[in-house]
């Protein structure tokens, strides 16, 4: 029924005006947050953008803090996980609307989840899902040319990035960047005032033996030295964080 209503020619003529649609969403969003009570002053929510490697920078990170004790949730492509309750996300969205973010993490507050971890695509910073939300921290994996199709072009593409990182740090959240990504210097310079965070696999601390076979290569080495920098930056010692990356399956 909705993707019906999704085609109908009234629904696409409006999806046409930028200004409704980006009204809708931001109202859209702000209710979200307002029905369910701001959860995200209640659980530190750290959310990761860029073209690959997010679902897996959001499942060490998971790994990595239940290591250190902390319940946590999670929202990506793949699971919907609050506690130690996971289920496949069947919304067909990495980064679903209609107030589904901020459900979800006042679902993970009632589960004393101390902990969110979330996706942040560049569709989702178009539809302002990331807003009314307070970002604890906020990272980017990399960034490749890759759904163009759409943004209309890479620099839009790339700008929807922005967004979500500029939002966060604005707010007071340290970003970190990829310091072995093309895209280093812009970002550097679009975030200046920003608590800027660089990260780098040439840093990271060797993957254990147990881990190997799940992570592998050079880009899973670059997932593994975010979420070891974010952890680090809340105050994980090694020994935690070792033990976090060998339970990474």
């Amino acid at each position: 029924m909705l993707g019906r209503l999704k085609k109908s020619p009234l629904v696409r003529w409006i999806y046409k005006l930028g200004w409704l649609m980006t009204g809708y969403h931001v109202v859209m969003n702000l209710l979200g947050a307002i029905i369910y009570w701001w959860p995200s002053r209640e659980i530190k929510v750290i959310g990761i953008t860029g073209t690959k490697g997010k679902t897996t920078t959001l499942e060490l990170l998971s790994s990595i803090f239940e290591a250190a004790g902390e319940r946590t949730a999670l929202l990506s492509s793949a699971r919907v996980k609050i506690a130690d309750r996971a289920k496949k996300n069947m919304t067909g969205n990495s980064m679903p609307g209609r107030m589904f973010i901020q459900r979800f993490l006042r679902r993970a507050v009632k589960a004393g989840c101390t902990y969110a971890f979330v996706e942040a695509t560049s569709q989702g910073a178009m539809f302002y899902r990331h807003a009314f939300i307070r970002w604890a921290a906020a990272g980017i994996t990399n960034m490749h040319p890759e759904h163009i199709e759409a943004h209309g072009s890479y620099e839009k593409y790339r700008a929807a990035k922005l967004m979500f990182l500029s939002y966060a740090g604005h707010e007071g959240a340290p970003v970190f960047l990829n310091g072995e990504d093309k895209e280093i210097e812009f970002f550097e310079k679009e975030l200046k005032g920003s608590d800027i965070k660089i990260y780098s696999a040439k840093e990271l601390i060797e993957i254990p033996e147990e881990a190997k076979e799940f992570l592998p290569g050079e880009f899973s080495r670059q997932n593994a030295a975010l979420a070891v920098a974010i952890a680090k930056e809340f105050g994980l010692s090694e020994e935690v964080v070792e033990e976090g990356i060998k339970n990474f399956r």
